[in-house]
């Protein structure tokens, strides 16, 4: 999916984005950084306090919340779970998902979360893909007119849409994965 915007509010960050606002990579030295000067005066959440333990952004939001890998000492990248700060606080929730089944559950309405907007998700999806950033006129490979890609939710539920800009990777119809329980906060 690499670097995208879903319902106007969530960034996904991908390395090497061609909208260098998005730079994984550049995300996750900066927030290494700013975490570490942070946890000087605020007590880091009780995750993080296990050895071996760390955070890299997979993604932001419109209101600054940062989402997070928890990266976890002899654990493969499959098995990270997921954390979401607060922009301007100090409350961390802690979901037990990967990423991936946290974005299918965010956008099928099941994640239960007091951090992220009580607006998303949108009942008609939009997604854009990254582009480079232009000073004047419409973002690089944005059309002037969204083309519509039908998006199955959970099995036996109504199919909705998603409203996409520009090419879509992974071909006109995608599935968002089965979630058998809503994602919550631990």
């Amino acid at each position: 999916m690499g670097g995208s915007n879903w319902d106007d509010y969530l960034y996904v960050l991908e390395p090497g984005c061609p909208n260098e606002n998005y730079d994984l990579i550049e995300w996750a030295e900066q927030q290494a950084e700013d975490l570490k000067d942070l946890w000087e005066f605020e007590k880091k959440p009780a995750e993080l306090e296990v050895e071996g333990s760390r955070v890299i952004p997979w993604a932001t939001t419109d209101n600054g919340e940062c989402i997070y890998w928890l990266v976890r000492s002899g654990r493969t990248s499959d098995q990270w779970t997921v954390m979401v700060n607060e922009a301007r606080g100090d409350r961390w929730e802690h979901f037990s998902a990967p990423c991936t089944q946290f974005l299918a559950s965010a956008l099928d309405g099941q994640l239960r979360s007091t951090i992220l907007s009580s607006l998303f998700p949108r009942t008609t999806h939009e997604f854009r893909q990254l582009g480079a950033v232009r000073r004047r006129g419409r973002p690089a490979g944005r059309p002037s007119t969204p083309r519509r890609v039908v998006v199955v939710q959970q099995a036996g539920q109504q199919p909705y849409e998603l409203v996409a800009f520009g090419r879509v990777e992974w071909g006109e119809q995608f599935v968002v994965e089965d979630v058998q329980d809503p994602v919550e906060a631990t």
